[in-house]
């Protein structure tokens, strides 16, 4: 069974990371996605051909636990860094990682007018809403994030449940 589930990993990483970017890439290996402004309904940046925005795979999510699942350990950091090594930048040139430091609850803050809301992100604008989020509902990381888009993005109920279901 072990083995079964190591394969379907393997296959899983492949067709998420590898097969894309090789697919994707030009004669010199060059990968070139395109960023999208109007594709998502939320308003966010999304990346197509290949999505260069999931290069990696993240803390708390299916993947990480089934990779430290199949290792027998935590190793946040592992795959994360194998994926990610595949980037290499042309000389003389650099890339770019930006985090747009959760505008979104900021916005829905002052949009909210809540003034509970408004005291707390004066007291510490780098607030975490996520954490936040954890705390109050006694989850992990990857259920706030969902439970916090859902809720600010207009998911249903049913939508949460089954989001939260899946995880």
């Amino acid at each position: 069974m072990k083995a079964y589930r190591e394969v379907l990993l393997r296959e899983r990483i492949s067709a998420m990371f590898l097969e894309p970017y090789l697919k994707n890439c030009d004669f010199k290996y060059n990968i070139h996605t395109s960023f999208n402004q109007h594709t998502v309904q939320t308003g966010r940046l999304s990346s197509s051909g290949p999505n260069v925005q999931q290069c990696a795979v993240t803390k708390g999510t299916k993947d990480q636990r089934s990779i430290e699942e199949f290792l027998g350990e935590s190793d946040d950091e592992a795959i994360n860094r194998q994926i990610r090594s595949l980037f290499i930048a042309r000389p003389e040139k650099v890339l770019v990682s930006c985090d747009i430091g959760q505008a979104e609850y900021k916005v829905s803050v002052y949009l909210s007018q809540d003034l509970d809301l408004i005291s707390r992100w004066q007291k510490d604008p780098y607030i975490d809403y996520h954490a936040e989020t954890m705390k109050l509902l006694d989850i992990d990381r990857l259920c706030a994030k969902t439970v916090n888009f859902g809720v600010l993005y207009g998911m249903s109920y049913r939508g949460l449940s089954a989001a939260l279901t899946s995880m």
